[in-house]
């Protein structure tokens, strides 16, 4: 019995086996008498019926109904006959796009590959497979890109080179990269000397710029000296330091940013770290505290040579200082005043610091303009003025000099009013002549003689889109040397300033004087 089962399923098989190879090997149409086209595989016809299987499965017609029976060859079959008639390379390549339109992909692909192995050489069928010319033949992508390679393996070490990790090098730069140096323009060095050479300081862990590096050691040392630690922010201009809370820091190293733009455009100054003498400006802000301030100044006094025998003592004493030599530093206090003056403070010493390092010589500018330069500055970045470089009238406090002649309201000047104080100075004819002015060291300037320089400034200023840079190139270069700030006589004081005035405005010093007070007034 069981042998019986076996021997049908194999008979099964076979008709199954037979059926798939018909379906392979013919191609039938039914041509219906009333037009109709049935295209298929017969599967059975009789003298009445007719099973014929099509796409949409077997179906039977009355053998009454069918005029004829189409008997196609299958595109198999035809295939095989076009095969064993090819014989050129074009002949195949022929076939294989005959084949393609078939959408008979595998035959289209064995036709292609045919026609470039009896000739290798054959264009059209090459690049249908998908194939690039490289040195003159045929090639897959991959064989083209494992020759380049190759090739390029034997050019490297025909040329002596060796490999290093990724890297051909020489066998003199491998033993050098081995030894854990670096190359840097052109010579081999450890990786910190190669760092520094770029300009680069570590600092905790970090290599960042050596200005900046150099910056936050005076600030770490100022830190050990105060006994507390700072906060701190950093621009492209400079470091901003000490113990105010974060946010007051931020809004200082904005204005001093404001401050080297408005400076740059007035006097046609490239942006950079040059003016500042290759360093970042310092500025360091304490709070009311004396001990913290007064313990850092002998050690910023010693980051400089320019500074007078005695003066340590006097800055321990003050509110504040700076010098600019060789780059500019600041160090200011709150004490007795408010934390606004701080930051007026800070701005007014960056005007002082932007000017002194402007064609610096060694020479000194007179204390009126730099003065005056410096009130304009923090002015323009803050729209007040809180603080004057040792002036007899101390703003923050709303007091006037005894027996000052020359009245100006502290109020008006503190809140930025200094243009109206000023206009009401030139009517009451209370304004000092440039002579005069020039003649003012800095313990001498009243309140209203630096708002003069400062409407003085404005309108030099107005005169033309370099006239500031050209009277402040005058006063430098005729500048008596340092520590004398003044000429002391009068001939040589009024020929520098017909100079510097006509340089920068074409008039001499008298004309200039009428001049400007005319503008302003007319503003």
């Amino acid at each position: 019995m069981t042998r019986c089962i076996r021997c049908a399923a194999r008979g099964l098989t076979a008709v199954l086996v037979l059926v798939a190879l018909a379906l392979v090997a013919r191609a039938d149409i039914l041509h219906m008498k009333d037009g109709r086209k049935v295209d298929g595989v017969v599967l059975e016809e009789t003298k009445t019926l007719v099973k014929i299987k099509t796409r949409l499965g077997v179906l039977e017609f009355k053998r009454a109904d069918i005029e004829r029976i189409e008997r196609k060859k299958s595109k198999l079959q035809e295939f095989d006959e076009r095969w064993a008639k090819a014989k050129s390379a074009a002949d195949f390549h022929e076939l294989g796009l005959w084949a393609e339109g078939k959408k008979m992909r595998k035959e289209a692909k064995r036709s292609m590959q045919k026609a470039v192995e009896v000739d290798p050489m054959h264009e059209a069928a090459n690049v249908w497979l998908g194939n690039v010319l490289h040195d003159g033949r045929w090639v897959t992508p991959e064989e083209r890109d494992r020759l380049v390679k190759e090739a390029d393996i034997a050019d490297r070490r025909a040329r002596g080179l060796v490999k290093y990790g990724d890297r051909w090098v020489t066998p003199e730069e491998k033993a050098n990269l081995e030894a854990g140096l670096v190359l840097h323009d052109g010579e081999w060095m450890s990786f910190e000397e190669a760092q520094r050479a770029k300009g680069l300081e570590e600092v905790d862990g970090r290599w960042i710029e050596r200005t900046e590096a150099l910056a936050l050691q005076h600030m770490a040392k100022a830190e050990e000296l105060a006994g507390l630690p700072f906060d701190h922010v950093v621009t492209v201009d400079a470091l901003v330091a000490g113990r105010f809370d974060i946010d007051i820091l931020r809004e200082v190293a904005e204005g001093l940013t404001k401050g080297r733009a408005w400076f740059n455009e007035e006097l046609g100054v490239e942006a950079g770290l040059e003016l500042l003498g290759d360093r970042r400006a310092e500025f360091y802000l304490f709070d009311v505290e004396s001990a913290p301030y007064e313990d850092t100044v002998a050690y910023f006094a010693g980051l400089t040579t320019t500074l007078p025998e005695g003066w340590s003592p006097i800055a321990k004493k003050s509110y504040g200082f700076f010098w600019t030599d060789p780059y500019p530093m600041s160090s200011a206090r709150q004490f007795h005043r408010g934390q606004r003056e701080v930051v007026g403070h800070c701005y007014h010493h960056w005007g002082h610091m932007l000017l002194g390092r402007l064609g610096y010589d060694g020479r000194l500018l007179p204390p009126w303009y730099e003065e005056s330069f410096a009130s304009l500055a923090e002015f323009k970045i803050h729209g007040q003025n809180r603080v004057f470089c040792r002036a007899r009238t101390t703003v923050g406090s709303g007091t006037v000099s005894t027996g000052n002649r020359r009245y100006v309201d502290p109020a008006l000047v503190r809140d930025g009013d200094w243009r109206q104080a000023l206009k009401t100075a030139i009517r009451e004819k209370q304004v000092l002549t440039i002579d005069k002015l020039y003649q003012l060291d800095f313990s001498d300037l009243e309140v209203i003689d630096i708002a003069t320089g400062m409407g003085l400034l404005e309108w030099i200023d107005s005169q033309g889109e370099d006239a500031l840079r050209k009277f402040h190139t005058t006063l430098r270069y005729k500048a008596p040397k340092a520590p004398q700030r003044l000429l002391e006589t009068g001939n040589e004081r009024q020929a520098l300033n017909d100079l510097a005035f006509k340089n920068a405005t074409g008039l001499g010093w008298r004309e200039a004087d009428r001049a400007w007070q005319s503008w302003f007034l007319s503003r």
